[in-house]
């Protein structure tokens, strides 16, 4: 396949992280994950958010407000909106402000939208070189979702295959991952079950696309899957990478196609690897620290390796009981992450009980436990915004009574300011005729 994104040299002395999120950028799973970033940028980075990616979309300038609420509220960190919406946009004023600030930026987050889009509206302009000079200088360049899918040689079209119905191909890629000397694909939404009764793993292509995809690639290049609420951070200066989230990273070599059966790596949440591993594949890691090659089919062609929870010799309704007990555990011990991945292991076995045909009386009881353990997980919410009251209740008393004795002393402005504090900490105050009361807003 010929590209117009010229490979350039690997980054011989980069500093950076490169971080690749399957999904889930803007959910809770990543927000410890972007402040570790952060911190890893120094006291007061510059964190921006691109919008290329989804710049043709009606709700483009949507996407990027809750970017920026996002990281306001969830991260506690201000993200400057980098608006470049398409290559003509750099011919304005407006457009070469912005390629200002996405050179002087600490932090780079780009992430949903088409693939390809993006790589159409980058190639050719200073965008690629900026990424590249973020991770040589020490930055941090996150790309999640369809932005990931850029990174490497090849691009995956997922729009143009899964919605429109185009030939399987791969687009050229900007191949920022090549500049690390890492010759590969990244493909998001590895773990992908939205399609319900049809298959829509490996980025909404499925297993017999995604396998007639792979058999097009040329034979040095390997297939990074990351799983949904899932992050891979490549860490350039310690030559290593962790895995962080709620699922999994699967790394696969050729040989490729129906027949040949290619190496696959499967690393977990907490994993760690070095660098290498992406580059050469060594088969032994000499420190320990890459789980061991897995030699076989397809991950889902059969159930080697599989979680317990999800292999066919084990009784349907084993698995559920064994879900479930996960599920209570983290909720008892307010783990999130392992909530969220059991109810994600749930949505997958469900999809698969559809293909195999299942009886609808167990599909339904799945399903029925599938909707409780979302109340369940309401209700934990809301039990969690309780304790913040009960905790907050001793000192809002006490701060209410010197609010009031501030107020006898008809010293109005100190009272105003105390109730604007409150307020700016999410604290409302109103003064009824039985007295001052409070809530959380």
């Amino acid at each position: 396949m010929a590209s117009s994104v010229r490979p350039r040299p690997g980054l011989a002395k980069a500093e950076g992280i490169l971080a690749l999120m399957g999904s889930g950028e803007l959910t809770s799973s990543m927000v410890e994950v972007h402040k570790a970033l952060l911190r890893r940028c120094g006291p007061r980075p510059l964190a921006v958010f691109l919008d290329t990616p989804a710049g043709f979309q009606l709700n483009a300038d949507e996407i990027s407000r809750r970017a920026r609420d996002y990281f306001s509220r969830h991260v506690g960190y201000p993200l400057e909106v980098v608006s470049i919406k398409s290559r003509d946009a750099l011919e304005t004023p407006e457009g070469t402000q912005a390629l200002q600030r996405l050179r002087a930026a600490d932090y780079i987050l780009v992430g949903p939208g088409s693939p390809t889009y993006a790589v159409r509206q980058w190639d050719g302009t200073p965008v690629p070189e900026i990424f590249r000079n973020c991770l040589l200088k020490g930055g941090v360049l996150t790309a999640a979702s369809a932005a990931a899918l850029t990174l490497g040689v090849h691009t995956l079209p997922v729009y143009e295959i899964y919605k429109v119905g185009e030939d399987l191909h791969w687009a050229p890629g900007l191949d920022i991952l090549g500049t690390l000397g890492i010759r590969a694909v990244a493909v998001p939404h590895w773990n992908n079950a939205e399609g319900g009764t049809h298959d829509t793993r490996f980025c909404y292509m499925g297993r017999e696309r995604f396998r007639a995809l792979e058999a097009m690639l040329p034979d040095d290049v390997t297939v990074l899957g990351i799983d949904e609420h899932t992050a891979v951070l490549l860490d350039l200066e310690a030559g290593r990478g962790t895995v962080h989230g709620v699922g999994k990273f699967t790394l696969r070599r050729p040989p490729y196609g129906p027949s040949p059966q290619p190496t696959e790596r499967i690393f977990s949440s907490g994993d760690t690897f070095r660098l290498e591993v992406l580059r050469q594949g060594p088969e032994l890691d000499a420190e320990g620290t890459c789980a061991a090659p897995r030699e076989g089919e397809f991950r889902g062609d059969d159930e080697k390796g599989r979680p317990p929870e999800l292999r066919e010799e084990a009784p349907f309704r084993d698995r559920l009981r064994r879900l479930e007990s996960s599920f209570r555990e983290s909720l008892d011990v307010r783990n999130p992450h392992g909530a969220a991945a059991a109810l994600l292991t749930l949505d997958g076995l469900l999809w698969r009980a559809h293909e195999r045909g299942l009886s609808p009386g167990d599909v339904s009881q799945a399903r029925e436990i599938f909707r409780e353990w979302v109340v369940a997980l309401a209700q934990k919410l809301a039990l969690l915004e309780e304790d913040k009251t009960a905790v907050l209740a001793p000192v809002m008393e006490r701060l209410l009574e010197l609010r009031q004795e501030l107020r006898n002393r008809r010293d109005w402005k100190t009272a105003d300011a105390l109730r604007g504090a409150l307020a700016a900490g999410g604290i409302v105050v109103e003064d009824t005729p039985h007295g001052p009361r409070w809530r959380l807003r």
